[in-house]
């Protein structure tokens, strides 16, 4: 809570663009500073332990000399997939290390770009979106296959707490009873019993209630990207950019941008 506290005055001592004279400084890092939409964007966690961690990283070692942002971004994807195999686990712990693991992966989530930015020489700039880079869709798909694995698991988690009657269904048992009926079968139903859609059927009847309940949660994440993408790119366009055309006083432009940038609406709003 106090770290948004300083991010908001911080947020409201920015000059406009046009005033501001000290771009030519030796960058210091803050997690306040540079501040863009996409910073004001983040998440709390990613921007005041994920990104200053990264930034760490990237400082102390030689990392970005070696390692590209996309193969870092690979390597989140595979601790999203071993994160997953621990979410499935019955004990506690093993679930528990799952969540750890994949935290880790949130934290590559903000080393790919740290790589980026230190290899451009670009921190000075701060996170800005840059949507005509590679990086920047294989991050999202990165991204987008970590959650679908994640997900995935939850699945399979909830078809263990609901099939083995831990949360009571009675859809389930009337399922079960169902299986001990004998009735007798034409071709045509042998074959269906015994053919690929009997076993998508199958499949549906066992994980029907987790497939419905991760599918909401997978469309309302899903949709919560797409926004955040973009708000993120248009705010970017309208509010950090000079795209626009005419007989325009630039000056008094900035000024207006950085006052809706301080503006509280869109602090609510970030």
């Amino acid at each position: 809570l106090w770290m948004d506290v300083g991010f908001y005055l911080e947020l409201q001592k920015m000059v406009p663009r046009s005033l501001d004279n000290n771009k030519t400084t030796p960058y210091i890092y803050s997690p306040f500073h540079p501040i863009t939409v996409k910073l004001l964007m983040l998440p709390p966690f990613i921007q005041f332990i994920d990104e200053p961690l990264a930034y760490l990283t990237v400082h102390y070692s030689k990392i970005a000399s070696y390692m590209s942002p996309n193969a870092v971004s690979y390597i989140g994807v595979g601790f999203a997939a071993l994160a997953a195999k621990f979410f499935v686990k019955d004990e506690l712990r093993y679930r528990q290390f799952g969540v750890l693991l994949f935290k880790i992966r949130d934290y590559i989530d903000g080393l790919d770009g740290s790589i980026f930015r230190e290899q451009s020489n670009s921190h000075a700039l701060g996170h800005v979106a840059n949507t005509s880079s590679i990086g920047w869709a294989v991050d999202g798909v990165c991204d987008g296959l970590g959650d679908i694995l994640r997900f995935i698991a939850f699945g399979f988690v909830l078809h263990k707490f609901i099939g083995n009657g831990k949360i009571s269904g009675v859809g389930y048992q009337l399922m079960d009873s169902e299986k001990n009926l004998n009735f007798p079968l034409s071709g045509s139903e042998v074959f269906m019993r015994r053919g690929l859609l009997s076993r998508l059927h199958h499949f549906w009847l066992n994980y029907r209630r987790p497939i419905i309940i991760m599918t909401c949660i997978s469309l309302q994440s899903l949709l919560s990207g797409i926004f955040w993408n973009y708000f993120i790119i248009n705010y970017h366009t309208v509010l950090e950019t000079d795209q626009f055309s005419g007989d325009i006083n630039y000056r008094e432009m900035s000024k207006t941008q950085n006052e809706i940038l301080k503006s509280s609406p869109m602090w609510m709003v970030c």
